[in-house]
């Protein structure tokens, strides 16, 4: 039986279980149950509609500081121009295209702002250390309770969307295996890809699998599925990426992308303290500029949906967004 967590403050109700609320809600605004319920409160002390009341207690919550621009700016993903969003520290700064469709991460190098292509290093104090120092989960480990319920509802989602029925599947980024555990559970065969070698070594610790550290080209016209949970975000070239990913679905095979969406109302809400500018994103996307990389990637759009999960009162979440392609 799981814990819950609710409160109410005027018209505006959250109910959580307590586990997802305090390891995961909490972990990505990076505040603790109080402030939470601060920002609450002072929310509820207008008339508006509820976003703009969260938007309201935030931004009194947190002061932003505007975003100045200061240093040239170099084109980014798919050539595009791009002003500056917000600087996440003094190194690393957040660029979005002039079309607001497409973000991604820049470095400041010699009075110019670059776009980053090196990824940070992907082993035990991203997945297990402060998220403040090193990026990445925080005790991901602890949070395997929602993680695993996530992933049967993800694959439940996938397999009522597309009447896909039980195949071969591929996660890519796999971390600790929760998906690959409830694909097994629901009778299915499955592979993981993941280049953190603590993630795989926990995966087979936890679960006993094995797992691929590169991308199996072996398995050419394999699987049934492929998932990327919250990994394209982390691809400086996600063209190419799929390019190679797809060769590995058998024809009439589905890819599952799910990423987040920089369009969403949590990014206009939070502002420069939306949960997903994190350093170890390097691009960030929109409906429109996700076509267009997996229309180069030779991927045609057949489903995208947005879990409408209840986050406040009546307010619904869309800070990330699922595409399903064949």
């Amino acid at each position: 039986m799981h814990q819950h967590y609710e409160i109410t403050i005027g018209n505006i109700v959250y109910q959580d279980t307590l586990d997802h609320f305090e390891n995961g809600l909490l972990r990505l605004l990076n505040m603790d149950r109080a402030t939470f319920e601060q920002w609450i409160t002072i929310s509820s002390n207008i008339s508006k509609p509820l976003l703009e009341q969260l938007s309201y207690g935030f931004m009194r919550l947190r002061h932003q500081a505007p975003a100045t621009q200061q240093q040239p700016i170099d084109a980014g993903v798919l050539y595009a121009p791009g002003e500056l969003w917000c600087s996440l520290d003094q190194q690393y700064y957040v660029i979005k295209s002039i079309d607001k469709s497409i973000a991604w991460l820049a470095k400041s190098v010699d009075n110019r702002l670059q776009r980053e292509i090196e990824p940070p290093t992907y082993e035990e104090s991203y997945f297990e250390g402060d998220p403040q120092l090193a990026g990445g989960y925080g005790k991901y480990a602890e949070q395997a309770g929602w993680r695993l319920e996530k992933s049967t509802r993800q694959l439940n989602d996938i397999c009522k969307t597309t009447n896909l029925k039980i195949g071969k599947a591929l996660d890519v980024g796999s971390g600790y295996g929760y998906f690959r555990r409830a694909l097994e559970l629901a009778g299915w065969q499955h592979d993981g890809w993941e280049i953190s070698q603590h993630a795989r070594q926990i995966t087979k610790k936890l679960y006993g699998y094995d797992t691929f550290s590169t991308i199996p080209v072996e398995n050419i016209s394999t699987y049934d599925l492929i998932t990327l949970w919250d990994v394209i975000e982390h691809i400086s070239d996600p063209v190419s990426y799929l390019i190679n990913i797809v060769k590995c679905l058998r024809p009439g095979g589905i890819l599952a992308i799910k990423t987040p969406n920089i369009n969403c109302p949590e990014a206009e809400m939070f502002g420069t303290h939306y949960h997903s500018l994190k350093r170890e994103h390097l691009v960030y996307f929109s409906d429109k500029s996700l076509q267009t990389i997996t229309g180069l990637a030779d991927l045609s759009t057949r489903i995208c949906w947005r879990r409408t999960n209840q986050t406040m009162g009546n307010g619904k979440s869309r800070s990330r967004f699922t595409w399903i392609f064949y």
